[in-house]
């Protein structure tokens, strides 16, 4: 069995919802997670905002919904590794 890389925005979402560590991140959405509701959003963005030590602006806190978008968020900051920042 091998280990699940370490993903620590994926591990954010696992961890405040209480999903199983081998969670696929394609499932990780607002319409796949029941208790994925306003309040939780605002943890998951206060929970990445403390990891990374980024502020999202309005535009982006409006969009997060689910894992991919918010990986695309945190990498358009230069946030992951392997990820260039978007100007």
């Amino acid at each position: 069995m091998s280990a699940v890389p370490s993903d620590p925005l994926r591990d954010i979402i696992i961890g405040l919802f209480q999903l199983p560590a081998n969670s696929d991140p394609s499932v990780l959405t607002q319409s796949c997670i029941p208790q994925w509701d306003s309040f939780a959003t605002v943890q998951i963005i206060m929970e990445v905002q403390n990891a990374f030590g980024i502020e999202l602006d309005l535009d982006e806190l409006e969009k997060v919904n689910s894992y991919s978008v918010l990986r695309e968020i945190v990498a358009g900051k230069g946030c992951l590794p392997g990820e260039e920042k978007v100007k």
